[in-house]
């Protein structure tokens, strides 16, 4: 649900610059990142969420940020 509300809400946000900067091929692009997306997200394994008092390390980790 948070997931979809952001989506929305860049989409909003965002459309008309991308769109300026890339016409007609946006949707295109769009619906290649959304499937790319997809596919990534399904391979990422549970790690515990707030269960696991590492999440939050790992998160950074790929953030590459060590605060």
């Amino acid at each position: 649900m948070v997931c979809q509300k952001l989506r929305t809400t860049l989409n909003r946000l965002t459309r008309p610059y991308i769109s300026e900067k890339y016409g007609n091929e946006i949707e295109k692009i769009i619906a290649e990142t959304q499937m790319m997306y997809k596919s990534y997200i399904e391979e990422f394994p549970y790690i515990g969420g707030n269960n696991n008092h590492l999440t939050r390390n790992l998160v950074q980790g790929a953030w590459g940020d060590t605060v």
